[in-house]
């Protein structure tokens, strides 16, 4: 990642960099973020409002928190940080972890909304045992796995949104305990989790009425298998018994 502002033609325009100042651009966490000494004791409005300015989508409000003399703004897609040269990496790579897991469980929040509309006709199959066709398994069965896919990715984040207060508190720890404080990041986990639990539930509940009308529809074919055996056995019996009351 580049430290300064130089050779970084993809980046946003934002407010001339006070000497010492950086911008950079993390992917990892869909974030432009500046870091500026800290020569003032908040940071300057031109910088919150090229945070505000966030050209993301998403109707979060500008977050700022502040801890002896160090400052956070941040909106999804931007962040500002000032503090002292010895503490700004680590108030910076809280805000980095802060802003991808904040990301990732807005992924999750916005899959769970788009995903009830399809979970209400879904769970009508929950209770059929009727064939189902091969394009109407395929889609229950990649529903069931992305179910599947952002429980695990939830499972992932649960050491970071629901880890205990560190002590002895550094700034990187009290920014990230304030930063899920602020965000009410605990809470939302919570919430999805039982959101994906019933989502799972629904389409377990469908993976396992798909097997069982297979399992019927083999056992049905068995069956008339079995019966088409007999049945040409007992032709054959008959034959045989005709054939010899002929030649008696």
């Amino acid at each position: 990642m580049s430290s300064s502002s130089e050779g970084t033609s993809d980046l946003p325009d934002h407010p001339s960099l006070p000497h010492g100042g950086a911008i950079e651009r993390v992917p990892e966490s869909g974030l432009v973020i500046a870091t500026l000494p800290a020569e003032d004791d908040s940071i300057p409005e031109a910088w919150r409002a090229w945070v505000d300015e966030s050209p993301s989508d998403s109707a979060r409000p500008m977050v700022a928190i502040t801890f002896h003399r160090a400052h956070v703004v941040w909106r999804p897609g931007r962040a500002v940080v000032v503090a002292a040269a010895d503490r700004i990496e680590s108030a910076k790579a809280a805000v980095v972890e802060g802003a991808r897991h904040e990301a990732a469980l807005s992924d999750i929040e916005h899959a769970m909304a788009a995903g009830w509309g399809d979970l209400e006709v879904d769970a009508e199959d929950a209770f059929e045992v009727e064939a189902m066709s091969p394009a109407r398994r395929r889609e229950l069965k990649r529903r069931y796995r992305r179910t599947v896919e952002l429980r695990a990715k939830l499972v992932r984040m649960a050491p970071y949104l629901l880890s205990p207060i560190v002590h002895p508190p550094t700034l990187g720890s009290q920014i990230a305990d304030r930063w899920r404080e602020r965000l009410r990041m605990e809470a939302r986990y919570e919430a999805v989790t039982a959101q994906l639990e019933v989502h799972h539930d629904v389409y377990d509940a469908c993976g396992q009425r798909s097997s069982d009308s297979r399992l019927a529809r083999s056992g049905h074919a068995l069956e008339w298998a079995i019966l088409v055996v007999l049945g040409f056995q007992s032709l054959m019996w008959l034959f045989e018994i005709l054939s010899g009351l002929s030649a008696d």
